[in-house]
């Protein structure tokens, strides 16, 4: 690894010598390489190849062609992570606000003190060490938590459905800034013209909700439904399961609570039954009118035991079936409170499938006011184009 420096910058040299000299005894007990440039232009072009390494800039006030305020403004701008310490003779006050804007870490007036300025690089390369650590620190954050949502990706990944009498979409979009969530969703064809579409929120986000996540996928499919394909399926009942292994598994976990909705379309009897435990309601859009059906049922992971209540609705060719999670839907209200978007306003009247998504997430956007979603987006939508019987 190659040496931290020091940049010093002066137009005079006489002044360039002598920050040499006050620094070199410096430089060697914190094995640091001192750079000189005798204009801030200069300065720039040593930055360009040796900023990686460059810890300290220090730099005149009163220089031509840029001054020293004005140099500091663009290191800021480039390489955010290198110190900067103003020297000057004089004190314009513009010019000074220019280095606080640029966030200079201190101001030295000429003719410096040497204890002074020893005593402010003494500050100002421990600041960077701090700095770079911190950035360090949040880099490997951000690696940990893209390759979550990749793993997280991965897991719920399951290739949709295809059949000619029904057409499933999902979209899922975690928090940007967290890349991995925990919404959890799923669409299974259960056989015989049955389909099985799941969505969960857990509460929080980031790493701890989509290890949740994953492990509901591994305990849902493999312990529950792949034993009840082909016999009939009772969202009620598979909630009543499923809360009881959340109390179970996650116990020890606290403020760990679970929304979740399960919906089963027979595409034989054309026949929704549905059933929720805290979720938000099913929508159909059915000639252009969006009604919402709710069920009563609390989220999952309070207290084992608990019972929900189950619907039974009819289907028509045309509906498009809407499950989604809060975060569609979410803007920040007074306080510690949220406030909902009413979701008749962001659904579009449009028939394609990929737009009806791309339309319901813009809609929302938009009624945002082009802001970003506050929480994890997840959407299914069925579309029945045909029966079974």
């Amino acid at each position: 690894m190659s040496r931290q420096k020091i940049l010093v910058i002066d137009d005079e040299e006489k002044i360039l010598e002598s920050l040499r000299r006050e620094l070199v005894f410096f430089a060697e007990k914190h094995n640091v390489e001192l750079l000189a440039a005798g204009s801030a232009v200069r300065g720039l072009a040593i930055l360009e190849k040796a900023h990686k390494d460059v810890a300290v800039v220090i730099s005149d006030q009163r220089m031509p062609g840029m001054s020293g305020a004005d140099f500091i403004l663009r290191v800021k701008e480039l390489y955010p992570d290198i110190i900067s310490i103003l020297l000057s003779a004089h004190t314009e006050i513009k010019e000074l606000m220019k280095g606080i804007k640029a966030g200079i870490f201190s101001f030295i007036l000429k003719p410096w003190n040497r204890d002074m300025l020893i005593a402010e690089l003494e500050k100002a390369l421990e600041l960077y060490k701090l700095r770079v650590a911190k950035r360090e620190y949040h880099d490997m954050i951000r690696e940990e938590l893209r390759w979550g949502g990749e793993l997280q990706k991965t897991i719920l990944k399951r290739v949709l459905p295809v059949s000619e009498c029904i057409r499933f979409r999902v979209s899922y979009l975690p928090l940007p800034a967290l890349n991995c969530g925990g919404d959890y969703y799923d669409v299974i064809d259960m056989g015989g013209g049955c389909y099985l579409a799941l969505i969960g929120d857990v509460s929080g986000h980031g790493i701890k909700g989509a290890f949740v996540t994953a492990m509901l996928k591994s305990m849902i499919y493999s312990q529950y439904v792949v034993g009840r394909k082909d016999s009939g399926f009772s969202p009620a009942a598979f909630l009543c399961w499923l809360n009881n292994r959340v109390c179970a598994e996650l116990e020890k976990i606290p403020d760990m609570l679970i929304t979740f909705s399960a919906c089963y379309l027979d595409l034989k009897t054309m026949g929704i039954k549905f059933a929720k435990a805290g979720h938000l309601p099913l929508a159909i859009v059915r000639q252009d009118q969006v009604k919402q059906y709710d069920a009563e049922g609390r989220g999952m992971g309070f207290a084992a035991g608990a019972v929900y209540e189950e619907l039974s609705l009819p289907l028509s060719i045309g509906d498009r079936i809407i499950l989604y999670t809060d975060g569609l839907l979410e803007y920040p209200g007074t306080g510690n409170a949220s406030n909902f978007l009413d979701l008749s306003t962001v659904v579009p009247h449009v028939n394609d499938a990929d737009e009806f998504h791309e339309g319901m997430i813009k809609n929302a956007r938009l009624a945002l006011q082009g802001g970003d979603f506050n929480d994890d987006v997840t959407l299914i939508t069925a579309e029945v184009l045909g029966s079974k019987a």
